[in-house]
């Protein structure tokens, strides 16, 4: 392998691109440059199109020119991408230029500390602590000297005064002052300190600096012209690439003696200025045209151009690619050599494993096809993984004739190399996609996530991975071949398929030919994967799914597992026989449910389990499986166990709230309960304890003569008297066990409604009113009418008829029955005017007894009633009553359809007259016109309109206008006739 190294080149050395001629151009615009006007000059081509390779050619021709002394400083703008640009670019221009570092350029790069003042302080604390100190080393030598060791001598004097100097010294503490000047940050300050240096360079040098620099053996270093160059702008981050050109804008207008040189890629800086988007696309130009003096633009290679310059690499440097595989990098790398000499590196290393994973023979044979899906994997990844996901869709016609838009130029790529692949067999296509065994392509975030089974977060993960979710089937898929070829038989088989089962639940949109993929997949060792597989009701839940396609092949997988009951009986339910047959019919449908109840029998027999009832079933699997048969023979079965075991009677509740029809139920159940009484003494109240919340849960009984026969039958069994001791009055009814009351009611309320209002069922429960009262059975009477509205109430109207006591619960049976029937009512006028006079003695007794009647007025045949009732009452009687009962009685006697059936009262009227509202003596006027012209009842009505106390002003007017206009003082009644008139027009 012969690694190529991407750098620039001297073109005069090696010109394959025939580029050269633009570092001639540029050699003759940077000689000819107007002195007077600052010039930037732009180098445009795309990002590898060989600017460098230019500008390398550029600077050796003019340093070769003895002539011409112009002087390059090339600034890395993507080596110092990551520095402040202004501070980096300086430095580096100083070092090339070769310039010591002035007190301005070290101002950039540290602060300055100056100092300016020393002051000194007494430090008296210290001053008298040596003092003391003295002071006591005097007084000890006073007293512990010896005789004859009196005199000092000169060298103790000396010392004493050396010691004194030091210790008074430091008995005055020095403060310095100093300030600090930050290193320079301003715009203005980049720009003096770089005229600065380009000064020095261009300022032409005395004869004694030349004298210096000729015995260094340096030229003599004068500069005519100074070219910066700030390359690799395009290699930096988009902000980073116009930061870095506005920054620039510091220093290009200062000098006009320096050119400033820039190789950029035009087309992707524009982009980044503006982000691509359509207005900002012309300020970008405009930007570039203000930014620039003159451009020098590299025009695109010819395809011919880039085959010949990728031929001459690969001969050059001995790569031995073949022409084809040459013509295929040329093509999709036109427009960037560099990409052409990286792929070459990339080719080489996959060429590399390719041979020495399958051979020599093998990478040279499919030298081409290598090439072209390493081409896939670097310009299109994405596609690349899906590849790798599922292979052979590259081989299907439709992928490579694909109509679709094209917008990232590959199914052109493809149309353009379709030949070169078009004889690949997919074991070769496999092997260079994924390396034969290399297929964990997924991202970790998608394995853990399958890892840990949470497929519903996985939706998530896929979107933002950019996979799909056929790619995870794609890799389950591989995955359980893999396993299948190591034997992995009760390990990464049964996780790979639970996987599976569950996965496809959240993927319901995965098309017919993944299901055909999975089909043909499992249906290879359907055997195996039935019987090993690690959560049964998963693999039922696949099977169903599977059906609601149409793809029967796992559930007649199942099926054939069931039906192999190879375990012994004992064994069977601990065996995943049973498991996968407990799974299959709580999820099956109807016809699976058929086969399930083929072998129900055998899991209802099953000794170990303590509730057989499966409490998953819902009411139609209940149906299909609790058969007659099999209710006759699991729950009867002539057995007594239903009537004193909690656990049988759950079970039959149960099913009595979850069949969808409990004929089936009720009928073993009723012969049962015979069979008992007939056989069990004093089996009755257990029966009725029994029957009562099984019957109460029974909602979907079907209209059918057996239900009526057989609960007709039972309760003349149940409460017949032949079966007691002594007769009439003593029969079962009558001697309820004690706190059994609430519970025979319910039970013979439910036999009324399943019977559909049977007289029989009627006739027990009047048998208990009798007994017990009718408070007795006001609670269940109500409750059953209010949850069964249309039941017929007809057969219950002696009960009704017998209430002696209203309150609010009789009250609501009374307002859901008498009103039952409008045309044809259950309760004739006379029966409904009982019950509403039994209501209003109770109003006249105790007006909380209000709400009772006043909940009856919103019913037409009440009305009237009550209004006739109300009128019927003595006034004493009438005056007694609320005001609530007396404005509700006012208005029923004052309506238009009401007013005339009382004309002739005249107490009630008069009390209207006094008490009544507006609106009431509004209603009574017109019974007043008709009885004034009635000579007989004239006297009588002028009389009761003179006590009237609340009449409207229009409707006195109205009156008066009345009798003038119909001369009724003609009548005989001047007299009174004036007193009226007169009393009105005072209103």
């Amino acid at each position: 392998m012969n690694l190529l190294i991407d750098k620039e080149v001297d073109l005069n050395e090696k010109d394959l691109l025939h580029t050269k001629s633009y570092a001639h151009s540029l050699k003759d615009l940077i000689l000819n440059a107007p002195q007077s006007t600052p010039m930037t000059i732009g180098l445009f081509g795309e990002w590898g199109s060989g600017k460098s390779s230019i500008i390398k050619t550029l600077t050796t021709e003019l340093d070769k020119d003895k002539n011409q002394r112009v002087q390059f400083v090339i600034y890395d703008a993507w080596k110092y991408a990551n520095d402040s640009f202004r501070r980096m670019f300086l430095l580096k221009v100083q070092h090339a230029l070769g310039l010591e570092q002035t007190e301005k350029m070290s101002s950039f790069y540290m602060s300055k500390n100056t100092e300016v003042d020393v002051t000194r302080k007494f430090n008296l604390p210290y001053l008298t602590l040596i003092v003391i100190a003295l002071l006591l080393l005097l007084g000890a030598y006073s007293i512990f000297k010896t005789p004859g060791s009196g005199t000092i001598t000169l060298a103790i004097i000396l010392s004493m005064l050396g010691f004194l100097t030091n210790v008074f010294s430091k008995a005055f503490n020095e403060y310095k002052v100093t300030t600090q000047q930050p290193y320079f940050f301003a715009p203005e300050q980049f720009e003096e300190c770089f005229n600065e240096i380009v000064g020095k360079a261009l300022k032409k040098k005395t004869g004694i600096e030349k004298m210096a620099n000729f015995i260094k053996g340096k030229e003599d270093g004068d500069i005519d012209k100074l070219v910066i160059v700030i390359d690799n702008i395009d290699r930096c981050h988009k902000e980073t690439a116009y930061e870095l050109l506005t920054n620039t804008k510091n220093f290009i207008d200062t000098r006009l003696d320096v050119i400033f040189l820039i190789p950029v890629d035009d087309n992707a800086l524009k982009k980044h200025i503006f982000k691509g988007e359509a207005e900002g696309l012309k300020e970008s130009e405009e930007f570039l045209r203000k930014y620039f003096n003159v451009t020098v633009r590299i025009k695109p290679y010819k395809v011919t151009e880039i085959f010949d310059f990728a031929a001459q690499i690969n001969n050059q440097n001995k790569l031995g690619f073949k022409p084809d595989t040459i013509n295929i990098i040329a093509k999709e790398y036109a427009s960037n050599p560099r990409r052409i000499i990286q792929f070459y590196n990339n080719l080489q290393l996959e060429m590399v494993l390719m041979k020495d994973k399958y051979g020599k023979k093998f990478s040279e044979d499919n030298e081409i096809a290598i090439c072209k899906f390493l081409i896939i994997r670097e310009e299109w990844h994405n596609h690349y993984k899906a590849l790798c996901l599922n292979p052979e869709t590259f081989l299907t016609e439709g992928y490579h004739s694909t109509k679709e838009k094209d917008p990232d130029g590959y199914t052109a790529f493809l149309d353009a190399t379709f030949v070169s692949t078009r004889n690949l067999g997919f074991d070769t296509l496999q092997k260079i996609l994924i390396n034969s065994d290399n297929y964990d392509v997924l991202p970790e975030k998608i394995l853990t996530a399958i890892q840990a089974k949470d497929f519903p977060g996985l939706g998530e993960i896929l979107k933002e991975t950019g996979y799909i979710k056929e790619n995870i089937i794609d890799f389950f898929l591989f995955s359980l071949n893999k396993a299948i070829k190591n034997k992995l038989t009760t390990t990464d088989i049964p996780n790979l398929l639970d996987n599976i089962y569950i996965f496809l639940t959240y993927a319901p949109e995965l098309s017919d030919s993944y299901y055909g993929r999975l089909e043909n997949e499992l249906r290879k060792n359907i055997a195996l994967y039935v019987s090993n597989t690690k959560n049964m009701a998963n693999l039922v839940a696949f099977s169903n799914h599977a059906l609601a396609r149409k793809l029967s092949f796992m559930d007649k997988g199942i099926a054939s597992a069931l039906n192999d009951f190879t375990v012994e009986e004992s064994k069977f339910y601990d065996s995943p026989q049973f498991e996968l047959y407990q799974a299959y019919y709580r999820a099956a449908g109807t016809d699976q449910l058929i086969l399930a109840a083929k072998s129900f029998r055998s899991y209802l027999n099953n000794k170990k389990l303590t509730d057989k009832l499966d409490r998953e079933l819902s009411g139609w699997q209940l149906d299909l499986l609790y058969t007659d048969m099999i209710i006759h023979d699991y729950l009867v079965n002539g057995e007594q166990r239903i009537w004193d075991d909690d656990n049988s009677k759950e079970q039959w509740l149960y099913l009595a709230t979850n069949l969808t029809e409990q004929n089936q139920l009720l009928f073993p159940l009723f012969n049962f309960a015979q069979f008992s009484i007939n056989n069990t003494p004093d089996s009755e109240w257990q029966i009725i304890h029994t029957l009562d919340p099984i019957l109460t849960a029974s909602r979907n009984l079907q209209s059918d003569q057996r239900i009526l026969d057989g609960i007709t039958n039972l309760n003349q069994t149940l409460f017949s008297s032949k079966r007691l001791p002594g007769s009439g009055m003593q029969k079962y009814l009558h001697n309820l066990p004690e706190g059994t009351l609430e519970e025979t009611v319910s039970y013979l309320f439910e036999c009324y409604r399943l019977t559909c209002a049977h007289p029989d069922s009627a006739t027990w429960i009047s048998e208990l009113i009798m007994q017990y009262g009718e408070d007795a059975v006001k609670a269940k009477f109500f409750s059953t009418i209010e949850e069964y509205p249309d039941l017929d109430t007809a057969p219950l109207k002696g009960i009704i008829n017998a209430f002696s006591v209203i309150n609010e619960e009789t009250n609501a049976i009374l307002l859901k029955t008498l009103y039952r029937q409008e045309n044809t009512p259950d309760y004739t006028d006379n029966e409904l005017k009982t019950h509403l006079s039994r209501i209003l003695d109770q109003v006249k007794a105790n007006a909380d007894h209000d709400p009772l009647l006043l909940a009856h007025l919103s019913q037409e045949r009440a009305n009237k009633m009550v209004a006739d009732l109300l009128f019927e009452m003595p006034e004493a009687e009438f005056k007694r009553l609320s005001p609530a009962i007396q404005t509700v009685a006012f208005d029923l006697m004052t309506d238009k359809n009401n007013i005339s059936r009382y004309k002739n009262n005249y107490e009630m009227l008069q009390i209207i007259a006094l008490n009544g509202e507006e609106k009431h003596i509004n209603g009574l006027i017109n019974t007043i016109k008709s009885n004034l012209l009635d000579q007989q009842q004239t006297q009588s009505t002028l009389h009761l309109i003179l006590p009237i106390a609340r009449i409207s002003k229009v409707d006195a007017g109205d009156l008066i206008t009345y009798i003038q206009s119909n001369k009724v003082a003609e009548l005989g009644y001047k007299k009174e006739t004036d007193a009226v008139i007169k009393k009105l027009k005072t209103i």
